[in-house]
């Protein structure tokens, strides 16, 4: 649960916030922004819910919050942190943007509607579905935008994209060995679930292709 709420706080509410903040550039319509704002103020939501969550699952567990202090940052979280700290991009908006909504792109291919979380049982096989509004609502934006971007700027999600999808990839396969290795009734259910079928695909829906994209697999 905390690396959804991680995810959710540092990459899909940021990614969605800088489209709404350079509407001309991503060529938003005012269905767009309303769409991307409702979005915005759902993922609000939904983190705060989860955060009450999380805090009750803690004080179950007895858990510290020093204890939560010391747990390891997602590495899709770690990832953009050094994406952005790097000299290039740290005083540079326009390129900020770009990886932002490239992470959130593949963010909402991995994340699960977390306000479902409370049906999920690992013993009986369910999770939470899967973000489908906020997949065709990126889709339908991103193939708006990517006519009016430059060559350089459509590249540049187009490799960032490819970068994101390594990330949440890894963090898959790493996923999916700590429950290899657990005990059935330790396992528990992840809001993250990447899946890099439906980004190849909702990328080719938005025009990003060609050679230079290449969705990694758990």
């Amino acid at each position: 649960m905390l690396e959804g709420i991680e995810i959710e706080q540092l990459i899909m509410v940021p990614g969605l916030n800088a489209l709404l903040a350079q509407p001309g550039r991503f060529s938003l319509t005012p269905e767009s922004s309303s769409a991307l704002s409702a979005a915005v103020r759902r993922h609000v939501g939904v983190l705060a819910q989860l955060k009450r969550m999380a805090l009750e699952v803690l004080g179950e567990n007895r858990c510290s919050a020093a204890s939560v202090g010391r747990m390891p940052t997602s590495l899709p979280v770690r990832a953009l942190g050094t994406i952005l700290a790097h000299p290039r991009r740290a005083e540079d908006p326009d390129v900020r943007a770009v990886v932002a909504v490239a992470f959130a792109l593949v963010a909402a291919h991995a994340l699960t509607d977390p306000t479902n979380c409370t049906t999920a049982s690992p013993a009986l096989n369910l999770v939470p579905p899967p973000l489908h509004r906020d997949r065709a609502l990126l889709g339908r934006v991103l193939a708006q935008a990517l006519p009016g971007l430059d060559q350089e700027t459509a590249m540049s999600l187009t490799l960032y994209v490819t970068k994101v999808s390594a990330f949440f990839a890894t963090a898959a396969r790493r996923h999916d060995a700590l429950v290899a290795d657990s005990a059935p009734g330790d396992r528990a259910t992840s809001l993250v679930r990447y899946n890099p079928l439906a980004l190849r695909t909702a990328c080719r829906h938005i025009g990003l292709g060609g050679h230079q994209l290449r969705i990694a697999h758990p």
